[in-house]
């Protein structure tokens, strides 16, 4: 069994969190020994105080992954129909009224509103695919404008993320022991999940420490006095036999980026450009977060086994830090933006504070696109309160409290 949490409660039900079922055996050592080094402790990353050094808390429980449908939809209402395998390419419109939307095989109309929960990636692509967006853009290709929206698909804000590798002496204590290691192995390891939800498939990939540190160099950089935000500091590679790693999110990041459409074919994957680095503070977090990284990783705690990393930079210069950067990191999967919510005037600005879009009835968008900006946070509880913010706003505007039929 994991130890497990409440984390979250929307409506009356919880969104489990939990613990590793395993830990490092000297996971504790490293805690203790990293606040010797000047590291703080947070015994609670998730407190709204993120600063310090934690037990990372992860969406398991007894060994299963918890989900938004794992956890609110287990007992599905009876006013809920679910259809698979119907991917929406647009929506309907009747003189500036949503009606519906047109999936793969057919229409499927709305007696109230739609509501488009597609993400920040699909929804800009469903809506501009239907004629809503930058009337410039969809003249180009030959996509009758239906409402000049000029936010649509901009305003992409995306977290970077990397990992740092340290290969560690042999025979030092190493998670991977506990790993399937051959095609016999996992065969074993799933018939064993199959059978009783224990075994290497309960306990693969769950990092254990977390950490949310602020970089003085950083602070105190003329990249930072530049910004305007002042949000940022309210609170709020193949892998080695034996190696000790540590992921690197760069937070509070500024750049912004675009989604487009390649063609009029719904199955055309959008264009996505997330301008990574482009901004000055950007490329500011990345250089001063690689660099706090690798002091924390050569720590006096963390370093006593260490044979050398797997990977970096040539230097510690902002020029090699850079380009190491720009090589090894990826996409932490936490865009948000491209529907952004906001004032009227601004030309970012496509819903309102209910969730509307702007200038047209019967329709809302409701997933992670509607956010501004990214938070300094995961963004897996706020996109569950943006649906609960959402439903409790509908629920209040149709006065309809008892959702049974």
């Amino acid at each position: 069994m994991y130890p497990r949490l409440a984390a979250l409660t929307v409506s009356d039900r919880e969104v489990e969190i939990g613990f590793p079922k395993k830990w490092d055996s000297e996971f504790a050592k490293y805690l203790d020994n990293t606040q010797r080094d000047g590291y703080p402790r947070n015994l609670d990353i998730n407190s709204g105080s993120p600063i310090g050094l934690g037990v990372l808390q992860s969406s398991i429980a007894d060994g299963n992954r918890v989900t938004a449908a794992t956890a609110l939809l287990s007992d599905t209402p009876k006013n809920l129909t679910v259809l698979t395998g119907q991917a929406v390419v647009k929506v309907v419109c009747d003189d500036q009224r949503i009606k519906g939307v047109a999936t793969e095989s057919g229409i499927i109309f709305a007696r109230k509103e739609v509501v488009l929960s597609a993400g920040a990636l699909d929804t800009p692509k469903i809506l501009l695919l239907s004629g809503i967006g930058p009337q410039s853009e969809l003249e180009k290709l030959d996509i009758p404008c239906i409402r000049d929206l000029p936010g649509v698909g901009k305003n992409l804000h995306d977290r970077l993320f990397m990992e740092l590798v340290t290969v560690r002496k042999p025979g030092t204590p190493y998670r991977t022991s506990y790993r399937p290691s051959s095609p016999e192995d996992l065969d074993e390891a799933r018939k064993q999940w199959a059978q009783d939800e224990t075994g290497p498939f309960s306990e693969f990939f769950l990092p254990q420490m977390i950490g949310y540190l602020r970089s003085k160099a950083l602070v105190e950089s003329e990249e930072f006095k530049g910004l305007a935000s002042e949000h940022i500091l309210s609170a709020s590679v193949a892998s080695p036999e034996q190696y000790l790693a540590g992921a690197v999110s760069f937070m509070s990041l500024q750049s912004s980026g675009t989604v487009n459409l390649r063609s009029k074919d719904p199955s055309d994957p959008p264009f996505v450009d997330p301008k990574f680095l482009e901004d000055a503070f950007d490329k500011r977090v990345a250089i001063e977060a690689v660099r706090e990284a690798f002091k924390f990783l050569n720590s006096p705690s963390l370093s006593r086994d260490h044979v050398r990393f797997a990977a970096e930079p040539d230097s510690m210069s902002d020029k090699d830090v850079l380009a190491f950067v720009s090589k090894a990191a990826t996409s932490m999967w936490h865009m948000c933006g491209t529907m952004a919510m906001g004032e009227w005037w601004s030309p970012n600005t496509c819903v309102d504070k209910e969730f509307r879009v702007i200038g047209l009835e019967g329709l809302r968008v409701v997933d992670m696109s509607v956010v501004p900006f990214l938070p300094s946070a995961h963004t897996q509880a706020m996109a569950y309160l943006i649906g609960q913010t959402a439903a409790e706003k509908m629920i209040a505007g149709y006065n309809y409290l008892d959702p049974s039929p």
